[in-house]
């Protein structure tokens, strides 16, 4: 997947982030879950999560802010230049935490859609998963072709 370049950063949408302060990027949408497997899949449903990535912007969006408030204000204290780096880093620990539960919520779904659609038990799924050279599309039809020849 590679390091993604920091994007501009979004001006704020005031409604929608009122519960959700953290976050500057919308969200990837799922498929509904009657969808099968290999289209939640190809949608990327269970790819890893954008916040990641996002949490890692949030250090190049911290120096920007401070570079545009230093060339507004050259006479700035340390003290307000702590709080507006203390706001970047609560931002990007929220966004580490948002990012590892919700690759966990996505592992466990995939897993037990693996199990639901397919069969087989979750010790073959990590069999298949061990031996897998590829994505999860390749592990979809490896774990399917493992499944038939029981």
């Amino acid at each position: 997947m590679g390091l993604k370049k920091a994007p501009k950063k979004p001006k704020p949408k005031r409604s929608a982030m009122r519960f959700y302060w953290w976050r500057r990027f919308g969200t990837h949408k799922r498929l509904p879950q009657k969808t099968s497997l290999l289209d939640k899949i190809r949608n990327g449903d269970f790819l890893s999560s954008p916040y990641w990535d996002q949490a890692r912007w949030e250090e190049t969006y911290s120096s920007q802010h401070i570079k545009e408030v230093k060339k507004e204000r050259p006479l700035i204290s340390q003290e307000e230049i702590l709080d507006i780096e203390r706001t970047y880093i609560k931002r990007k620990n929220r966004l580490l935490e948002d990012a590892f539960n919700d690759d966990t919520r996505r592992l466990k779904h995939l897993e037990e859609c693996f199990v639901k659609e397919l069969g087989g038990s979750k010790k073959l799924l990590y069999k298949c998963i061990e031996n897998c050279e590829g994505d999860e599309e390749v592990l979809y039809h490896e774990y399917r072709e493992q499944v038939k020849s029981l």
